[in-house]
């Protein structure tokens, strides 16, 4: 059986030269085909040994995981691969390896293990130390003629990969570099500094930009369709490249994507959700977060929000909770469900408030970070279908606490907005929905 690459940017990487390689830089490039197939360039040599890392267990298997792509060629030529440790075992003895790095110090559990090629697919997802401890695992014989190598890939992420390949990354870099240039690198005391070919200890980096358009197995179109799809900031990192782009002030959330409106059409999807505060203002000086409740409203494809927030104590939010739970008997309400025994306690509590107003109570906990939440919605804002409705919070006050996220001191609005377009997409799996 003949393996071939399918573009120019991915023959580069896995024939590469450079001792160290990032390959990547957009979606879509065939990286974790391309960087299977890298790993098996030295399988011929009865020493070799590789190890293959993503950053967890489910990562490496199922359609499109490193282990299934494996399966598409490795097993004709020469391979058998054993489930029990997720390894390839080659007639000339060689090793390819599969293997996740989850927890902090799983790195550890490779010291004395011997690799002549290792490769993280979505270099992004690991830590830099992860990743800077698997260098002292690469090493061969003073007589094998097996050439070593790290090799990964990676889309726009982890301030650590950007500032490691800075020369090809950053434009504004001082000394810039062009793709798939071979650059030298050797330690100073415990800093990395550019050096000159032949210096002591040096060795090769360089960075291979693919995307979508490189690849001739994939749809482009519909795949172009997709990305056009996702959050802003995704966006520009997935599709652009856009290594630099942080969540900031406009970013996530603008104000220009809203419309205002002074009613909700009747007859729609209804949904309330609660951020509570910790502590009410006690003193003029205080600037604690506020209890802040957003209804949704959703109706022919668009979204309405309605927000309104106050720093009172913890008897009074019951109170409030329990007067919107009567009076709006026709939504799904809910709140977030905080870690520990203390947001088990507070769930508890309004499942009571709940129940003593003949309704339910849906408590939820978080995934993921605030970030990650507001961009969850925040597509739907961008594309002109998310309307603040007045007579709650001040309209200025809730675009400016959005347009400012997450950078502003307070993004109670936010979570609260966040919790329950949660609310409506759990109704859209099989909870009940509350109409009005």
């Amino acid at each position: 059986m003949e393996i071939s690459t399918n573009s120019q940017p991915q023959d580069d990487f896995v024939f590469g030269e450079a001792f160290e390689t990032l390959y990547g830089g957009k979606a879509g490039g065939g990286k974790s085909v391309a960087i299977v197939m890298a790993a098996l360039l030295g399988a011929v040599e009865g020493d070799y040994s590789a190890v293959l890392f993503r950053k967890n267990y489910p990562q490496l298997t199922g359609k499109g995981g490193l282990i299934e792509v494996s399966r598409e060629f490795y097993h004709e030529l020469g391979g058998e691969y054993r489930e029990t440790d997720h390894v390839w075992n080659f007639t000339s003895g060689a090793q390819i390896r599969f293997s996740h790095l989850a927890t902090k110090n799983s790195h550890y559990d490779h010291m004395g293990k011997e690799y002549h090629f290792v490769g993280f697919d979505e270099v992004a997802h690991f830590d830099e130390d992860q990743y800077r401890y698997l260098f002292s695992r690469i090493r061969r014989k003073a007589s094998s003629k097996v050439t070593t190598r790290m090799a990964c890939t990676s889309n726009p992420g982890a301030k650590w990969v950007y500032q490691r390949w800075a020369p090809w990354l950053d434009t504004n870099h001082p000394n810039p570099a062009k793709a798939n240039e071979l650059r030298w690198f050797k330690l100073d005391g415990d800093n990395e500094i550019e050096c000159k070919q032949g210096d002591k200890n040096a060795w090769s980096r360089t960075f291979i930009p693919s995307s979508y358009v490189d690849n001739p197995a994939l749809d482009t179109v519909e795949y172009e369709r997709t990305l056009d799809m996702l959050p802003y900031i995704e966006r520009q990192r997935l599709k652009y490249g856009d290594w630099k782009i942080e969540p900031g002030r406009g970013l996530v959330l603008n104000r220009e994507w809203f419309n205002i409106v002074d009613t909700i059409p009747k007859y729609h999807q209804a949904f309330r959700f609660w951020d509570f505060a910790a502590t009410a203002k006690k003193a003029a000086s205080d600037d604690p977060d506020y209890t802040a409740t957003c209804y949704l409203g959703v109706i022919d494809g668009q979204f309405y929000i309605h927000c309104t927030r106050k720093r009172v104590t913890w008897d009074t939010v019951k109170k409030w909770v329990g007067a919107t739970l009567q009076a709006e008997d026709w939504a799904i309400h809910g709140g977030e469900e905080e870690g520990g025994a203390s947001g088990k306690v507070l769930a508890s509590e309004l499942s009571k408030v709940a129940i003593q107003h003949g309704r339910g109570w849906h408590s939820i906990r978080p995934s993921g970070d605030k970030v990650a939440r507001a961009m969850h919605w925040s597509t739907h804002a961008e594309n002109g279908i998310v309307n603040i409705v007045r007579g709650g919070e001040d309209v200025d006050s809730v675009l400016s606490e959005l347009h400012a996220f997450p950078e502003s001191s307070h993004d109670d609005m936010v979570d609260a907005i966040s919790g329950a377009f949660n609310l409506w997409e759990n109704s859209q799996v099989g909870q009940a929905v509350g109409s009005y």
